[in-house]
């Protein structure tokens, strides 16, 4: 999952909303 607000890494290591 990822949230708008803040830069979160998902399980597969890539960095999502940079």
């Amino acid at each position: 999952w990822f949230d708008p607000l803040r830069i979160t890494e998902t399980t597969t290591g890539s960095v999502t909303l940079k």
